[in-house]
């Protein structure tokens, strides 16, 4: 969850705020068998949700550029949940402790 987190604020930096002033409030919640990390800017609106996932087998010359970020907070995370509320975007990143029988 840490790169998870980490890979979503350098996003929110670098494509949400371009450079300029941003600030990022990161929220951490233990609850019963899930971590959640709530991730909240004032960025433009962007849902990572919606983002195609990358197509790994096509000729790498052809492949748009980016993506690849998003692609590995999905895989790192078992939920991902987006919300724009208030002017605010608001990443949910959750990850489920997997009990064994």
């Amino acid at each position: 969850m840490q790169l998870a987190l980490e890979e979503a604020c350098i996003n929110i930096v670098q494509h949400g705020y371009r450079g300029t002033y941003g600030a990022i409030l990161i929220a951490i919640d233990f609850k019963e068998d899930r971590l959640i990390v709530t991730i909240e800017d004032d960025a433009p609106p962007f849902d990572p949700t919606k983002f195609e996932k990358p197509n790994f087998t096509a000729n790498l010359g052809r492949r748009p550029i980016g993506g690849l970020g998003i692609h590995l907070m999905r895989s790192l995370a078992d939920e991902i949940r987006y919300e724009f509320e208030n002017g605010k975007n608001r990443l949910i990143l959750m990850k489920i402790k997997k009990t064994s029988l």
